[in-house]
């Protein structure tokens, strides 16, 4: 969690935009993730356990005694492991950093979830400004296909 936080100017009014990005860890395609790791210079070592742990999986599914035929897994990330988690975080580290120069506004996030938060004396101001921070994370977002 990242947190900006300052001290409130008397009558302003405080605005949040809280998201949740839609089946995030199964967005998360091995090569656009291999170029961002290479991107931000993690090492070797670490890119190719990384496209490993994402290659070749599979599945089974159980229900009433009943037992379905193993299915493979090419894309995503598995969801509940702790690396997954630390992926999707270097997976759209660049999203959220798009923002980070803006000082009018405070990014909070864990996983898949953000709370962009904006203050100023007018509400009708802190809905454009966060219509226009929507804008830019989608765009963002785009480039890397999430």
């Amino acid at each position: 969690m990242q947190a900006n936080w300052r001290i409130r100017k008397r009558g302003s009014i405080t605005s949040v935009l809280v998201l949740d990005i839609k089946n995030a860890y199964l967005t998360v395609r091995a090569a656009p993730f291999a170029k961002i790791c290479i991107q931000i210079k993690l090492f070797t070592e670490f890119i190719k356990w990384f496209i490993s742990f994402m290659s070749d999986r599979t599945i089974r599914f159980a229900f009433d005694s009943e037992i379905s035929v193993i299915i493979g897994i090419n894309d995503g990330i598995p969801q509940g492991s702790p690396v997954s988690l630390i992926m999707f975080l270097i997976f759209i580290q660049h999203v959220i950093g798009a923002l980070k120069h803006r000082n009018e506004i405070v990014i909070l996030n864990y996983a898949d979830d953000l709370a962009i938060i904006i203050e100023s004396l007018c509400a009708r101001i802190n809905s454009i400004r966060l219509q226009l921070v929507l804008r830019q994370l989608i765009k963002a977002a785009d480039e890397v296909q999430i």
